[in-house]
């Protein structure tokens, strides 16, 4: 019988469903859906809002969900770092995206994966280089995947996703990899 490998299913990008303040005023209705309990999908939702959309078994966490938030800056993203190591996953990660100015010193105890992108579209604004650097440097300080999403930017002006001419696009060992290594 054929097998397939586990594959990211990213759920609810940027899912702030339905919440506009940080914290929300009232918890969100119920996101996680059949995947979420899927052994053969790797479940990722990065949010603004970690601690509404967990659904009520979700005890230690789920082994296949990766549950990450938004870092855009310091007002509003940095803050969302302590509330994600609170919440029991299997990985934690940041998406540092759009990000929008130096966060300043980062603790990434208990942060599992970073990943850091551009803001792209018609009223994109400027991400600097040496903020990015200054991430990934902390990540690799750490033993931290980083993965570089873009540099973004408006229309022809959008910046890819290269970095002195490399990418950049590192991961987390999944459950099956951890498994072959031992």
């Amino acid at each position: 019988m054929a097998t397939t490998a586990c594959a990211p299913l990213w759920m609810a990008m940027a899912a702030d469903v339905g919440s506009t303040t940080w914290p929300p005023a009232a918890p969100l209705t119920n996101t996680a859906t059949p995947p979420f309990r899927s052994p053969s999908a790797i479940s990722m939702g990065p949010s603004s809002t970690p601690t509404q959309i967990l659904p009520s078994d979700w005890g230690d966490g789920y082994p296949n969900v990766w549950l990450g938030v938004t870092v855009e800056d310091r007002a509003h993203g940095v803050p969302r770092i302590d509330v994600l190591r609170t919440i029991p996953a299997k990985i934690r990660f940041l998406s540092c995206e759009p990000l929008l100015e130096d966060l300043g010193a980062l603790d990434l105890t208990s942060i599992h994966w970073v990943i850091v992108g551009g803001e792209s579209g018609p009223k994109a604004r400027k991400m600097l280089g040496w903020w990015m650097q200054k991430i990934r440097g902390e990540s690799e300080r750490h033993g931290i995947p980083f993965f570089f999403k873009q540099w973004g930017g408006r229309g022809r002006d959008k910046g890819g996703c290269r970095i002195l001419d490399y990418e950049v696009k590192a991961f987390p060992k999944t459950r099956r990899e951890e498994d072959a290594d031992e």
